[in-house]
Protein backbone atom coordinates (compact mmCIF):
# COMPACT_ATOMS: atom_id res chain seq x y z
CA UNK A 1 0.00 0.00 0.00
CA UNK A 2 1.17 3.85 -0.81
CA UNK A 3 -0.04 6.24 1.47
CA UNK A 4 1.90 9.30 -0.17
CA UNK A 5 -1.28 11.11 -1.37
CA UNK A 6 -3.29 10.24 1.83
CA UNK A 7 -3.13 13.67 2.54
CA UNK A 8 -3.92 13.06 6.48
CA UNK A 9 -7.82 11.28 5.78
CA UNK A 10 -8.48 13.01 2.63
CA UNK A 11 -6.68 11.91 -0.37
CA UNK A 12 -6.07 8.46 -1.54
CA UNK A 13 -4.04 5.25 -0.96
CA UNK A 14 -2.93 2.81 -3.88
CA UNK A 15 -3.11 -1.01 -2.98
CA UNK A 16 -1.59 -3.81 -5.45
CA UNK A 17 -1.97 -7.49 -5.68
CA UNK A 18 1.25 -9.25 -4.23
CA UNK A 19 3.06 -10.69 -7.47
CA UNK A 20 5.57 -13.76 -7.07
CA UNK A 21 7.43 -13.93 -10.51
CA UNK A 22 10.18 -16.63 -9.45
CA UNK A 23 8.86 -18.54 -12.07
CA UNK A 24 10.22 -16.07 -15.78
CA UNK A 25 6.90 -17.70 -17.80
CA UNK A 26 4.47 -16.84 -15.22
CA UNK A 27 3.03 -14.56 -12.50
CA UNK A 28 1.15 -15.90 -9.65
CA UNK A 29 -0.72 -13.62 -7.48
CA UNK A 30 -0.86 -14.65 -3.76
CA UNK A 31 -2.73 -12.01 -1.92
CA UNK A 32 -5.56 -9.83 -3.98
CA UNK A 33 -5.70 -5.99 -3.25
CA UNK A 34 -8.41 -4.23 -1.03
CA UNK A 35 -12.00 -4.21 -2.31
CA UNK A 36 -11.02 -7.16 -5.28
CA UNK A 37 -12.19 -10.18 -5.46
CA UNK A 38 -10.39 -13.35 -7.44
CA UNK A 39 -13.40 -13.42 -9.88
CA UNK A 40 -13.15 -9.41 -10.26
CA UNK A 41 -9.37 -9.85 -10.64
CA UNK A 42 -9.79 -12.29 -13.37
CA UNK A 43 -11.91 -10.55 -15.50
CA UNK A 44 -10.34 -7.57 -15.48
CA UNK A 45 -7.01 -9.63 -16.54
CA UNK A 46 -9.15 -11.02 -19.03
CA UNK A 47 -10.30 -7.69 -20.41
CA UNK A 48 -7.15 -6.13 -20.82
CA UNK A 49 -6.12 -9.51 -23.29
CA UNK A 50 -8.88 -9.17 -25.30
CA UNK A 51 -7.70 -5.60 -25.96
CA UNK A 52 -4.42 -6.58 -26.33
CA UNK A 53 -2.76 -4.44 -23.17
CA UNK A 54 -1.58 -8.21 -22.28
CA UNK A 55 0.46 -10.76 -23.69
CA UNK A 56 -0.85 -14.20 -21.54
CA UNK A 57 -1.37 -17.41 -22.68
CA UNK A 58 -3.81 -18.16 -20.23
CA UNK A 59 -5.21 -17.71 -16.31
CA UNK A 60 -5.48 -20.45 -14.00
CA UNK A 61 -7.79 -20.21 -10.53
CA UNK A 62 -6.24 -22.41 -7.95
CA UNK A 63 -7.38 -20.30 -5.03
CA UNK A 64 -8.67 -22.86 -1.49
CA UNK A 65 -7.59 -21.05 1.59
CA UNK A 66 -5.01 -19.06 0.30
CA UNK A 67 -5.06 -16.89 -3.17
CA UNK A 68 -3.46 -18.47 -5.90
CA UNK A 69 -4.31 -17.04 -9.26
CA UNK A 70 -1.62 -18.18 -12.17
CA UNK A 71 -0.90 -15.77 -15.31
CA UNK A 72 0.62 -18.04 -18.20
CA UNK A 73 2.79 -15.72 -20.04
CA UNK A 74 2.45 -15.81 -24.12
CA UNK A 75 5.81 -17.27 -25.79
CA UNK A 76 8.57 -14.85 -25.68
CA UNK A 77 6.91 -12.33 -22.95
CA UNK A 78 8.91 -12.37 -19.61
CA UNK A 79 7.53 -12.08 -16.25
CA UNK A 80 9.43 -9.02 -15.19
CA UNK A 81 7.80 -7.38 -18.56
CA UNK A 82 4.51 -7.62 -17.95
CA UNK A 83 4.19 -6.40 -13.98
CA UNK A 84 3.39 -2.91 -14.78
CA UNK A 85 0.99 -3.52 -17.59
CA UNK A 86 -1.11 -5.74 -15.06
CA UNK A 87 -0.99 -2.85 -12.43
CA UNK A 88 -1.36 -0.73 -15.00
CA UNK A 89 -4.59 -2.19 -16.57
CA UNK A 90 -6.06 -4.67 -14.51
CA UNK A 91 -7.28 -4.81 -10.99
CA UNK A 92 -4.12 -5.51 -9.70
CA UNK A 93 -4.16 -2.13 -8.79
CA UNK A 94 -6.36 0.04 -7.34
CA UNK A 95 -6.95 3.81 -5.69
CA UNK A 96 -9.16 4.07 -2.66
CA UNK A 97 -10.22 7.49 -2.15
CA UNK A 98 -10.22 8.46 1.58
CA UNK A 99 -12.40 11.15 3.49
CA UNK A 100 -13.20 11.21 6.98
CA UNK A 101 -16.95 12.25 7.24
CA UNK A 102 -17.99 12.71 10.96
CA UNK A 103 -20.90 14.18 12.91
CA UNK A 104 -20.05 16.97 14.78
CA UNK A 105 -22.44 19.34 16.60
CA UNK A 106 -25.03 17.49 14.93
CA UNK A 107 -24.02 18.54 11.58
CA UNK A 108 -21.67 16.66 9.22
CA UNK A 109 -18.41 17.42 7.89
CA UNK A 110 -15.00 16.30 6.71
CA UNK A 111 -12.11 16.36 8.64
CA UNK A 112 -8.37 15.51 8.90
CA UNK A 113 -7.08 12.36 10.81
CA UNK A 114 -4.95 14.27 12.72
CA UNK A 115 -8.03 16.50 13.96
CA UNK A 116 -10.45 13.36 14.70
CA UNK A 117 -7.34 11.75 16.88
CA UNK A 118 -6.91 14.68 18.94
CA UNK A 119 -10.62 14.36 19.28
CA UNK A 120 -10.44 10.80 20.42
CA UNK A 121 -7.25 11.32 22.59
CA UNK A 122 -8.84 14.17 24.26
CA UNK A 123 -12.21 12.10 25.32
CA UNK A 124 -9.54 9.25 26.03
CA UNK A 125 -7.97 11.24 28.56
CA UNK A 126 -11.73 12.52 30.16
CA UNK A 127 -12.59 8.53 30.50
CA UNK A 128 -9.82 7.71 32.24
CA UNK A 129 -9.58 10.45 34.22
CA UNK A 130 -13.32 9.93 35.37
CA UNK A 131 -12.45 6.37 35.76
CA UNK A 132 -9.66 7.21 37.92
CA UNK A 133 -11.88 9.14 40.11
CA UNK A 134 -14.87 6.69 40.32
CA UNK A 135 -12.11 4.18 41.56
CA UNK A 136 -10.81 6.78 44.14
CA UNK A 137 -14.16 7.48 45.13
CA UNK A 138 -15.12 3.92 46.16
CA UNK A 139 -11.39 3.25 47.89
CA UNK A 140 -12.17 6.28 50.16
CA UNK A 141 -15.48 4.75 51.05
CA UNK A 142 -13.72 1.00 51.51
CA UNK A 143 -10.90 2.47 53.65
CA UNK A 144 -13.32 4.96 55.81
CA UNK A 145 -15.55 1.59 56.72
CA UNK A 146 -12.34 -0.44 57.36
CA UNK A 147 -11.64 2.30 59.56
CA UNK A 148 -14.45 2.41 61.57
CA UNK A 149 -14.90 -1.46 62.07
CA UNK A 150 -11.13 -1.36 63.36
CA UNK A 151 -12.06 1.27 65.99
CA UNK A 152 -15.59 -0.84 66.21
CA UNK A 153 -13.93 -4.24 67.47
CA UNK A 154 -10.43 -3.51 68.75
CA UNK A 155 -11.74 -0.54 70.96
CA UNK A 156 -14.49 -3.12 71.91
CA UNK A 157 -17.29 0.37 71.25
CA UNK A 158 -19.39 -2.38 70.78
CA UNK A 159 -19.65 -2.98 74.62
CA UNK A 160 -21.34 0.81 74.48
CA UNK A 161 -24.51 -0.88 73.42
CA UNK A 162 -24.89 -4.47 75.02
CA UNK A 163 -27.85 -3.43 78.03
CA UNK A 164 -28.84 -0.39 75.36
CA UNK A 165 -32.47 -1.34 73.59
CA UNK A 166 -33.89 1.94 71.84
CA UNK A 167 -32.61 2.39 68.57
CA UNK A 168 -32.21 5.59 69.20
CA UNK A 169 -29.77 5.06 72.30
CA UNK A 170 -28.29 2.84 70.49
CA UNK A 171 -26.64 5.51 67.94
CA UNK A 172 -26.04 7.54 70.63
CA UNK A 173 -23.96 4.96 72.55
CA UNK A 174 -21.91 4.65 69.38
CA UNK A 175 -21.76 8.00 68.50
CA UNK A 176 -20.15 8.22 72.20
CA UNK A 177 -17.67 5.19 71.71
CA UNK A 178 -16.16 7.30 68.78
CA UNK A 179 -15.81 11.09 70.85
CA UNK A 180 -12.19 9.88 71.83
CA UNK A 181 -11.48 8.53 68.49
CA UNK A 182 -12.34 12.17 66.27
CA UNK A 183 -8.87 12.94 65.19
CA UNK A 184 -9.34 9.38 62.81
CA UNK A 185 -13.12 9.27 62.59
CA UNK A 186 -13.61 12.72 60.46
CA UNK A 187 -17.62 11.96 59.87
CA UNK A 188 -20.00 9.47 60.99
CA UNK A 189 -23.06 8.78 59.69
CA UNK A 190 -26.64 7.13 60.69
CA UNK A 191 -25.65 4.54 57.61
CA UNK A 192 -21.88 3.75 58.83
CA UNK A 193 -23.47 3.11 62.27
CA UNK A 194 -25.88 0.59 60.49
CA UNK A 195 -23.53 -0.84 58.58
CA UNK A 196 -21.13 -1.27 62.29
CA UNK A 197 -24.32 -2.83 63.72
CA UNK A 198 -24.46 -5.48 61.54
CA UNK A 199 -21.57 -6.91 61.83
CA UNK A 200 -21.82 -10.10 63.05
CA UNK A 201 -20.68 -11.79 66.34
CA UNK A 202 -18.64 -14.38 64.69
CA UNK A 203 -16.73 -11.55 62.76
CA UNK A 204 -16.29 -10.00 65.94
CA UNK A 205 -15.05 -12.45 67.94
CA UNK A 206 -12.26 -13.79 64.87
CA UNK A 207 -11.01 -9.99 63.70
CA UNK A 208 -7.75 -10.24 62.81
CA UNK A 209 -5.80 -7.26 63.31
CA UNK A 210 -3.17 -8.03 60.90
CA UNK A 211 -5.23 -9.10 57.83
CA UNK A 212 -7.28 -5.35 58.39
CA UNK A 213 -3.71 -3.40 58.53
CA UNK A 214 -2.64 -5.31 55.18
CA UNK A 215 -5.73 -4.25 53.48
CA UNK A 216 -6.23 -1.00 54.49
CA UNK A 217 -1.89 -0.58 53.36
CA UNK A 218 -2.98 -1.84 50.30
CA UNK A 219 -5.93 0.39 49.85
CA UNK A 220 -3.93 3.70 50.85
CA UNK A 221 -1.03 2.35 48.34
CA UNK A 222 -3.38 2.25 45.33
CA UNK A 223 -4.61 5.49 46.18
CA UNK A 224 -1.06 7.10 45.80
CA UNK A 225 -1.08 5.63 42.59
CA UNK A 226 -4.51 6.34 41.51
CA UNK A 227 -2.95 10.32 42.44
CA UNK A 228 0.02 9.74 40.88
CA UNK A 229 -2.18 8.67 37.64
CA UNK A 230 -4.30 12.15 37.64
CA UNK A 231 -1.20 14.42 37.88
CA UNK A 232 0.44 12.64 35.25
CA UNK A 233 -2.61 11.66 33.17
CA UNK A 234 -0.80 12.21 29.71
CA UNK A 235 1.73 9.32 30.75
CA UNK A 236 -1.21 7.12 32.18
CA UNK A 237 -2.42 6.78 28.62
CA UNK A 238 0.03 6.41 26.49
CA UNK A 239 0.94 3.43 29.06
CA UNK A 240 -2.59 2.39 29.16
CA UNK A 241 -2.56 2.31 25.37
CA UNK A 242 0.88 0.05 25.39
CA UNK A 243 -0.22 -2.47 26.91
CA UNK A 244 -3.32 -2.89 24.61
CA UNK A 245 -1.08 -2.60 21.92
CA UNK A 246 1.09 -5.51 24.01
CA UNK A 247 -1.77 -7.47 24.83
CA UNK A 248 -3.79 -7.75 21.33
CA UNK A 249 -0.55 -7.23 18.72
CA UNK A 250 -0.48 -10.59 18.15
CA UNK A 251 -4.22 -11.45 17.44
CA UNK A 252 -4.67 -8.22 15.08
CA UNK A 253 -1.13 -8.09 13.06
CA UNK A 254 -0.82 -5.50 10.28
CA UNK A 255 -2.26 -7.33 6.64
CA UNK A 256 -0.43 -4.59 4.57
CA UNK A 257 3.02 -3.93 4.07
CA UNK A 258 3.18 0.32 3.74
CA UNK A 259 5.73 1.13 0.99
CA UNK A 260 6.51 3.63 -2.10
CA UNK A 261 5.15 2.94 -5.24
CA UNK A 262 6.84 3.42 -8.71
CA UNK A 263 4.02 5.28 -10.66
CA UNK A 264 2.82 3.12 -13.72
CA UNK A 265 1.90 5.14 -16.61
CA UNK A 266 -0.12 3.43 -18.65
CA UNK A 267 0.87 5.15 -21.61
CA UNK A 268 4.53 3.70 -21.10
CA UNK A 269 3.58 0.17 -20.38
CA UNK A 270 0.77 0.29 -23.04
CA UNK A 271 2.09 -2.01 -26.54
CA UNK A 272 1.81 0.04 -29.90
CA UNK A 273 0.19 -3.03 -31.34
CA UNK A 274 -3.00 -0.94 -33.66
CA UNK A 275 -2.65 -0.09 -37.05
CA UNK A 276 -3.10 3.64 -37.31
CA UNK A 277 -4.89 4.05 -41.06
CA UNK A 278 -5.87 7.25 -43.29
CA UNK A 279 -8.14 6.45 -45.75
CA UNK A 280 -7.81 9.17 -48.43
CA UNK A 281 -10.47 8.69 -49.91
CA UNK A 282 -13.00 9.32 -47.17
CA UNK A 283 -11.00 11.44 -44.76
CA UNK A 284 -10.95 9.63 -41.81
CA UNK A 285 -8.61 8.13 -39.54
CA UNK A 286 -7.96 6.02 -36.99
CA UNK A 287 -7.07 2.48 -36.14
CA UNK A 288 -10.81 1.64 -36.01
CA UNK A 289 -10.97 1.76 -39.49
CA UNK A 290 -10.81 -0.92 -41.96
CA UNK A 291 -9.86 0.56 -44.95
CA UNK A 292 -6.72 2.90 -46.23
CA UNK A 293 -3.00 3.21 -46.04
CA UNK A 294 -1.16 2.18 -42.49
CA UNK A 295 0.51 4.98 -41.54
CA UNK A 296 2.43 3.26 -38.07
CA UNK A 297 1.91 1.43 -34.93
CA UNK A 298 0.13 2.94 -31.78
CA UNK A 299 -1.73 1.99 -28.54
CA UNK A 300 -5.02 3.25 -27.20
CA UNK A 301 -3.56 5.96 -25.20
CA UNK A 302 -0.90 7.52 -27.54
CA UNK A 303 -1.78 10.98 -28.82
CA UNK A 304 -0.44 12.60 -32.61
CA UNK A 305 -0.46 16.25 -33.95
CA UNK A 306 -2.81 15.85 -37.27
CA UNK A 307 -2.33 19.04 -39.97
CA UNK A 308 -5.43 19.13 -42.31
CA UNK A 309 -5.04 20.54 -45.45
CA UNK A 310 -6.72 24.00 -44.09
CA UNK A 311 -3.68 24.58 -42.32
CA UNK A 312 -5.73 24.01 -38.84
CA UNK A 313 -3.94 21.35 -36.49
CA UNK A 314 -4.37 19.73 -33.04
CA UNK A 315 -3.73 17.47 -30.44
CA UNK A 316 -5.33 13.84 -30.20
CA UNK A 317 -6.14 11.40 -27.95
CA UNK A 318 -6.61 7.61 -28.76
CA UNK A 319 -7.43 7.86 -32.45
CA UNK A 320 -9.70 5.19 -32.82
CA UNK A 321 -12.04 7.14 -35.80
CA UNK A 322 -11.77 10.63 -36.25
CA UNK A 323 -12.50 12.86 -39.65
CA UNK A 324 -9.92 14.67 -40.53
CA UNK A 325 -10.79 15.54 -44.17
CA UNK A 326 -9.22 14.40 -47.34
CA UNK A 327 -5.69 15.83 -47.90
CA UNK A 328 -4.06 15.17 -44.51
CA UNK A 329 -1.19 16.87 -44.66
CA UNK A 330 0.76 15.32 -41.90
CA UNK A 331 0.13 12.76 -38.74
CA UNK A 332 2.72 12.15 -35.95
CA UNK A 333 3.88 11.70 -32.56
CA UNK A 334 4.59 14.71 -30.55
CA UNK A 335 8.52 15.55 -30.74
CA UNK A 336 8.87 19.60 -29.17
CA UNK A 337 12.47 19.88 -31.44
CA UNK A 338 11.05 18.94 -35.00
CA UNK A 339 10.86 22.04 -37.38
CA UNK A 340 8.06 22.39 -39.50
CA UNK A 341 8.67 24.32 -42.84
CA UNK A 342 5.20 25.71 -44.36
CA UNK A 343 4.79 27.11 -48.01
CA UNK A 344 1.64 29.26 -48.48
CA UNK A 345 0.14 31.40 -50.71
CA UNK A 346 -1.21 34.76 -48.82
CA UNK A 347 -4.13 36.91 -49.59
CA UNK A 348 -2.90 38.67 -52.38
CA UNK A 349 -1.14 35.84 -54.10
CA UNK A 350 2.49 35.83 -53.28
CA UNK A 351 4.98 33.17 -51.55
CA UNK A 352 5.26 33.06 -48.11
CA UNK A 353 7.24 30.25 -45.90
CA UNK A 354 6.73 29.92 -42.15
CA UNK A 355 8.83 27.56 -39.39
CA UNK A 356 7.93 26.56 -36.49
CA UNK A 357 7.60 24.12 -33.70
CA UNK A 358 4.67 22.82 -32.49
CA UNK A 359 5.41 22.41 -28.81
CA UNK A 360 2.53 23.49 -26.52
CA UNK A 361 -0.80 22.01 -27.26
CA UNK A 362 -4.31 21.65 -25.13
CA UNK A 363 -5.84 18.16 -26.13
CA UNK A 364 -8.16 18.42 -28.96
CA UNK A 365 -8.27 22.09 -29.69
CA UNK A 366 -7.93 23.55 -32.30
CA UNK A 367 -4.89 26.16 -34.08
CA UNK A 368 -4.35 27.64 -37.33
CA UNK A 369 -0.82 27.11 -38.83
CA UNK A 370 -1.29 29.81 -41.19
CA UNK A 371 -3.36 33.21 -41.34
CA UNK A 372 -6.94 33.35 -42.25
CA UNK A 373 -7.76 33.66 -46.11
CA UNK A 374 -4.02 31.97 -46.95
CA UNK A 375 -3.50 28.50 -48.66
CA UNK A 376 -1.02 25.95 -47.58
CA UNK A 377 0.84 24.71 -50.82
CA UNK A 378 3.23 22.30 -49.09
CA UNK A 379 4.78 21.51 -45.84
CA UNK A 380 7.86 19.56 -44.62
CA UNK A 381 9.70 18.51 -41.78
CA UNK A 382 12.53 18.11 -43.39
CA UNK A 383 15.43 20.53 -41.88
CA UNK A 384 16.86 21.92 -45.17
CA UNK A 385 14.68 22.01 -47.14
CA UNK A 386 14.75 24.07 -50.67
CA UNK A 387 11.64 25.47 -52.51
CA UNK A 388 11.24 25.79 -56.41
CA UNK A 389 8.79 28.59 -57.30
CA UNK A 390 7.06 28.95 -60.15
CA UNK A 391 5.48 32.80 -60.45
CA UNK A 392 2.48 33.51 -62.79
CA UNK A 393 4.14 35.25 -66.20
CA UNK A 394 3.49 39.25 -66.43
CA UNK A 395 4.40 41.54 -68.97
CA UNK A 396 8.53 42.22 -68.93
CA UNK A 397 8.54 39.86 -66.27
CA UNK A 398 12.04 38.11 -66.50
CA UNK A 399 11.89 35.90 -63.60
CA UNK A 400 9.95 32.81 -64.10
CA UNK A 401 11.36 30.89 -61.45
CA UNK A 402 13.02 30.56 -58.62
CA UNK A 403 14.93 28.35 -56.26
CA UNK A 404 15.33 29.53 -51.93
CA UNK A 405 16.97 27.80 -49.17
CA UNK A 406 14.07 28.16 -46.76
CA UNK A 407 16.21 26.41 -44.43
CA UNK A 408 18.07 30.32 -43.99
CA UNK A 409 14.47 31.91 -42.46
CA UNK A 410 14.42 31.70 -38.51
CA UNK A 411 12.33 29.27 -36.46
CA UNK A 412 9.50 31.41 -34.92
CA UNK A 413 6.51 30.57 -32.72
CA UNK A 414 3.69 28.94 -33.80
CA UNK A 415 1.42 31.63 -33.97
CA UNK A 416 3.89 34.14 -36.19
CA UNK A 417 3.42 34.55 -39.44
CA UNK A 418 5.20 33.93 -42.51
CA UNK A 419 7.87 35.33 -44.09
CA UNK A 420 7.21 36.50 -47.79
CA UNK A 421 9.41 34.85 -50.47
CA UNK A 422 8.44 37.84 -53.23
CA UNK A 423 6.13 40.25 -54.17
CA UNK A 424 5.33 38.26 -57.39
CA UNK A 425 2.12 36.51 -58.10
CA UNK A 426 2.29 32.53 -57.37
CA UNK A 427 1.91 29.77 -59.66
CA UNK A 428 3.21 26.84 -57.87
CA UNK A 429 5.67 25.91 -55.94
CA UNK A 430 7.50 22.72 -55.06
CA UNK A 431 9.51 21.52 -52.12
CA UNK A 432 13.04 19.60 -52.88
CA UNK A 433 15.50 18.27 -51.08
CA UNK A 434 18.74 20.57 -50.30
CA UNK A 435 21.76 19.46 -52.96
CA UNK A 436 24.69 18.53 -50.53
CA UNK A 437 28.36 19.35 -51.85
CA UNK A 438 30.29 16.03 -53.20
CA UNK A 439 33.15 17.69 -51.16
CA UNK A 440 30.79 18.13 -48.08
CA UNK A 441 29.11 14.67 -48.50
CA UNK A 442 31.22 12.41 -45.99
CA UNK A 443 31.54 15.31 -43.56
CA UNK A 444 28.77 15.24 -40.50
CA UNK A 445 25.91 17.69 -40.55
CA UNK A 446 27.20 19.96 -37.76
CA UNK A 447 30.88 20.91 -39.69
CA UNK A 448 28.82 21.26 -43.21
Amino acid sequence: MDVSEYNDGNGKVIVRAKLDIRDAKRIVVRELPFGSTTESLINSMAAAAKKNKLKIAGISDYTAEEVEIEIRLARGIQAEDTIDALYAFTDCESSISTNVLVIRDRHPCILPVTEVIKHNANHLLEVLEAELKVEEKQLRKRLHAKSLEQLFIEERIYKHIEEVKDQKLINDAVRQGFKPFETKVKELTNDDIENLLKVPIRRVSLYDINRANKEMKQIRSRLREIKEHLDNLTFYATTFLDKLIKKYREFYPRRTKITSFKQVDAREVAQRNLSLKYDKDSGYLGYGISNGNTLFSVSPYDRVVVIRKSGAYALHDGVEKLFVDKGMLYCDFVEPERIFTVVYRDEKGYPCVKRCKLEKFVLNRGYDLIPERCRILGLTTDPNPQVHVTYKPTPRMRVLEEEFDVSIYPVRGNRAKGIRLASKTLKSIKIIKKAIPEENKDQPPGDR
